[in-house]
């Protein structure tokens, strides 16, 4: 059964986050982010392949916007942290070996590079490739952000309970 966006509004109650953005007077972008953020529902009632709310969730969601829109289960906060990266970068040097006359070119290239560190360098390291900085570790925290500042990674909690991390 096919059922018409009119159908949909006003026979099943249900409306897509365009919709609501436009009833309660806040961008589409705004409620998107907000949504993805966890600082309000994301819509629930599937029909189809999409996502409505339901005329309840526009209630409690215009609520939300009056009050501030602090998540019903969930409040944020925004910290700066600082993270350490490092560059990888690939260099090359050529260097000479003695092998034994009947050892392959596949035998050759077996021999563990850590022998290398342990002998005298004769040749220079050329940069070969670099894939750019990495962050790695752990964050420090320094403090709380500005409100204001735009995340560039949040963080929430799943309906386990667990810390998931998602790009903004």
């Amino acid at each position: 059964m096919i059922v018409t966006a009119n159908e949909r509004r006003n026979v099943l109650k249900l409306f897509n986050v365009s919709e609501v953005a436009r009833q309660l007077g806040v961008g589409v972008f705004e409620l998107h982010r907000d949504i993805r953020a966890g600082r309000v529902q994301s819509p629930k009632v599937r029909v189809g392949r999409r996502l409505y709310f339901t005329s309840d969730d526009v209630s409690d969601l215009s609520t939300q916007y009056r009050e501030g829109k602090t998540m019903m289960t969930t409040r944020t906060k925004r910290v700066e942290v600082e993270i350490e990266g490092q560059e990888v970068t690939r260099q090359v040097r050529t260097v000479i070996l003695e092998v034994p006359e009947d050892m392959t070119d596949e035998e050759v290239e077996c021999v563990n590079a850590d022998h290398f560190n342990h002998v005298d360098e004769r040749t220079s390291w050329e940069v070969e490739d670099t894939d750019g900085i990495y962050a790695e570790g752990f964050p420090t925290f320094i403090g709380l952000a500005d409100y204001d500042a735009e995340p560039e990674v949040i963080v929430y909690r799943d309906d386990n309970g667990e810390f998931r991390v998602r790009g903004n």
